[in-house]
């Protein structure tokens, strides 16, 4: 039988691809030594914001989901395109300050705040979403001591409480839900919540993330704006603010990008005609950063075994930890480049693409028809750009790669420089560093 071959003749996306690599290759960014690294195309992230923004009102606030790529070099990368920052811990509200991100243009939600939390947000002046009835009272307690005057504005997250989506896990309006307040259950107490604090103008709803279809972010939007509407008849002019999450999902399958912000500015346009009344906040993460980022891996050997290929590289559950820990749900497409960084085309086998962590399940992709791949190659993840490093697993303490930014002219930047054996060991409290 004739081996199954590939085309060695790369789509345009391949291609850039392919001359960043000889560029990583030729400065040594990538080597034997340096076997794994993070990029972005920054042209392309700047073309996905400008998408975003020129879906929506001039008036809306795009922050993105720092839990995606919690880069402050990017950060600012994505600023100066127009984006805020949607913060989800404290922490992630000192690396918006740390990208200069203007308090007015970042927004704060957690399940779980301190008041220490609370103090340093409402100090600051950024948006905070209470998760509950119980925080709102904190934040009432809060707010006269440390709030900036004109006081900063406080949002209330309700879960529409909508049914199922195909990843349960990402999914957080289902009708049981650890986020927010659920509507069908405490409608009249979240109207009498927003009755009784001046400081309450915004209403949160964030149905999920990937899994989720255009209909369900349509509908969580069409649920805030009902409430929003209840509220203001009650107290006029009470609600001016709709924060509607994110959760556009990607395709990791193909050079498409899957639904678009056109598409959903339309359908909200269309279907949520009273949406235009107020400001809209949005929170997008994986479908601003996923599609310009690519993780290379070196392979570092090729192994057979009871009938099945591994081939071995340097990313693994560590970067992807989804696709390791629930295969059935999460992927991403991988291919292979040769030595020099271009794509490897001829004679393909089925192989399993493993990673560096010391544990079986370590597998990366399943069964996927790849070009022959030898050690020294390199493995390109796609799709990497959101939900990788920021994942990060410690497991067997691997290094974090580096990140590194690509402009229009192929120029190479740094992000976020990898980490050193001395960093890993401060870490966890060695090298007289404190650490954990």
């Amino acid at each position: 039988m004739t081996p199954a071959t590939t085309s060695p003749t790369p789509t345009p996306a391949q291609a850039r691809i392919s001359t960043t690599l000889q560029a990583a290759l030729r400065t040594s960014l990538l080597s034997a030594d340096a076997p794994v690294a993070l990029f972005y195309d920054l042209a392309r992230l700047s073309a996905t914001c400008r998408e975003l923004v020129a879906a929506f009102p001039p008036s809306a606030l795009h922050a993105f989901a720092l839990k995606a790529a919690p880069f402050p070099r990017l950060l600012r990368h994505l600023h100066a395109s127009g984006l805020g920052a949607e913060c989800a811990s404290i922490a992630e509200l000192g690396l918006a300050a740390a990208a200069d991100i203007p308090p007015a243009r970042v927004i704060y939600d957690s399940p779980a705040k301190t008041d220490a939390h609370l103090v340093a947000a409402l100090s600051a002046g950024v948006h905070v979403n209470a998760d509950s009835f119980a925080e709102l009272a904190r934040i009432a307690e809060l707010m006269p001591l440390h709030a900036p005057r004109p006081a900063a504005s406080v949002g209330l997250r309700v879960n529409p409480q909508l049914g199922s989506a195909s990843i349960a896990e990402t999914f957080t309006a289902a009708a049981a839900c650890k986020f927010g307040e659920p509507l069908r259950e405490a409608r009249a107490d979240i109207l009498a919540a927003y009755a009784k604090f001046p400081f309450l103008d915004t209403v949160h709803v964030h149905v999920g993330s990937q899994g989720c279809g255009i209909d369900t972010l349509v509908a969580g939007a069409r649920e805030a704006v009902a409430l929003a509407d209840e509220v203001n008849r009650g107290v006029a002019g009470r609600v001016r603010q709709i924060d509607i999450g994110g959760g556009l999902s990607v395709d990791y399958w193909s050079d498409g990008e899957g639904s678009s912000f056109a598409e959903m500015g339309d359908r909200l346009r269309g279907e949520v005609p009273g949406l235009a009344k107020y400001r809209v906040v949005t929170e997008f993460g994986r479908r601003v950063a996923s599609a310009a980022g690519f993780v290379a891996a070196r392979v570092q050997a090729v192994k057979r075994s009871g009938g099945r290929t591994y081939v071995v590289c340097h990313a693994g559950a560590d970067l992807l930890v989804r696709p390791v820990y629930q295969g059935d749900k999460w992927g991403h497409r991988v291919e292979v480049y040769d030595a020099a960084g271009r794509l490897k085309g001829g004679e393909t086998e089925t192989v399993d693409v493993a990673g560096p962590i010391c544990f079986a399940g370590d597998v990366i992709a399943r069964d996927r028809e790849l070009a022959r791949a030898q050690e020294g190659d390199w493995i390109v993840v796609r799709d990497a750009g959101a939900y990788t490093l920021s994942m990060y697993c410690r497991h067997t303490s691997q290094l974090t790669p580096p990140v590194y930014g690509v402009g229009e002219a192929g120029v190479v930047t740094t992000i976020c420089r990898g980490e050193t054996v001395e960093d890993v060991v401060r870490f966890w409290g060695g090298g007289g560093g404190g650490g954990k």
